[in-house]
């Protein structure tokens, strides 16, 4: 008997101790925001400290490129000829092509132009319809026909960074995991431990095993707490406008999950202040 109790004693205890060593979670700290990475790995013991440098080494990437208060930003930098066709980086150019397709789903509202106003340089936004793509000599070119003064990529940027951890962490055959960008932009994928759901499945339901979620929260809150930075229509203190948008893509589209993050977050912004219809094409849906 005493036997038995021992050996119920060990199977129990081993499981619990392997969950404690295979559990991992990390800060980080760009964009003004604190990431908290949370990392379930049932297969082999993480390599914590590596991983964390090569996540903290891509989101200051996009901190460097789209920083709107920084001189020496990719941003800051183009900004200053953004008449004539230039070359920016790859990484720049995807921000430029995910908020114009965020402009066209959500009926032209969502508009980084909106940073000439916020900064006064301008007393309205210049628009995304003045913004022109092409292709030289294998090389993707932009400008706007109207000088936009000033862009403001704002939580667009963080939804792209929220894709490309997520990729990375799936390059590492890391399979379950939650990424909280300051809780307006959190993936999550797989489960929480062998024991336990993520906090987020208890409103969304059993996630599967063989897809990402992205989750976009927004409130109206800027610039004084009454009118949304992308809205010229003022609104009543009383009520709580704040919206949060979920994103589904199966794991085979990994690559396009820094695009489908940061449209969500997009969708999420523009929801505060108005209803717009979502095109069934992206896969998401106001919760």
């Amino acid at each position: 008997m005493k036997v038995l109790i021992i050996v119920f004693i060990l199977t129990l205890i081993g499981p619990l101790n392997q969950l404690r060593a295979e559990t991992s979670n990390f800060h980080l700290f760009s964009m003004g925001t604190l990431w908290k990475i949370d990392l379930y790995h049932p297969n082999k013991a993480l390599k914590k400290e590596i991983l964390k440098n090569i996540l903290n080494k891509k989101l200051q990437k996009y901190d460097q490129t789209f920083s709107d208060w920084s001189p020496s930003s990719e941003l800051r930098i183009l900004e200053k000829k953004m008449e004539s066709w230039l070359t920016p980086s790859p990484l720049f150019m995807r921000g430029l092509e995910y908020s114009q397709e965020a402009f066209n789903h959500t009926q032209k509202k969502f508009d980084i132009t909106i940073g000439s106003v916020l900064w006064k340089e301008a007393q309205k936004a210049v628009g995304l319809e003045k913004l022109q793509m092409r292709v030289k000599k294998g090389s993707k070119q932009f400008r706007f026909l109207t000088h936009p003064k000033r862009l403001t990529f704002g939580g667009i940027v963080k939804g792209m960074a929220l894709g490309r951890l997520s990729q990375i962490l799936i390059k590492h055959n890391i399979k379950n995991f939650r990424v909280d960008a300051g809780g307006g932009n959190i993936s999550i994928m797989g489960q929480k431990n062998s024991l336990m759901a993520w906090e987020e499945e208890i409103e969304l339901g059993a996630l599967t095993k063989d897809e990402i979620v992205f989750i976009s929260r927004s409130k109206l809150t800027r610039p004084n707490g009454t009118k949304h930075i992308f809205s010229r229509t003022k609104t009543k203190k009383s009520k709580k406008f704040q919206s949060v948008i979920l994103c589904k893509s199966p794991t085979n589209r990994v690559t396009d999950w820094e695009r489908l993050a940061s449209i969500s977050d997009a969708l999420s912004t523009v929801q505060t202040f108005s209803n717009i219809k979502i095109s069934q094409s992206l896969n998401c849906k106001k919760l």
